[in-house]
């Protein structure tokens, strides 16, 4: 399973360079960083490495974000996706994220963002977590 996730995440990081290909970077208790695509529609997927680890104890994350808003300076999202928890082996878990992009600056290819998602792993209550943190869109329509 590690190598799989290693294999995806290299194939996910080495993709052309196109309109709206996005990185972010998620300062919490768990940071992580994401490699994401803006669509036209408002689709924005998302492949997230959880940072701060042993390279055996990387964790994956896949979330499928909607803009529910989009203006020139903010955008607001609610998304699903899917945590797997490698080392620990405790499996997938649920991830509901909802968050805001701002983009402050005259181009709008830097910015910042909040995303608050409860993660929901089956076994235990519900868990919460908020990040803050900074995202660059390669290029911009």
């Amino acid at each position: 399973m590690k190598k799989f996730l290693i294999m995806f995440w290299c194939s996910v990081v080495t993709l052309p360079v196109m309109a709206q290909v996005g990185i972010t970077y998620h300062n919490a208790y768990d940071n992580f960083l994401g490699v994401n695509y803006e669509f036209k529609n408002g689709l924005i997927p998302e492949a997230r490495l959880h940072t701060n680890r042993y390279m055996d104890d990387m964790d994956l994350e896949i979330a499928l974000n909607f803009l529910v808003l989009k203006k020139e300076e903010f955008q607001f999202y609610v998304g699903l996706g899917m945590l797997a928890e490698v080392k620990d082996g405790d499996g997938l878990v649920a991830v509901l994220p909802v968050g805001l992009n701002f983009y402050p600056f005259t181009r709008k290819n830097f910015g910042f963002h909040l995303e608050a998602a409860p993660l929901i792993d089956g076994e235990g209550p519900p868990y919460f977590r908020t990040s803050w943190g900074i995202r660059y869109r390669f290029s911009r329509n």
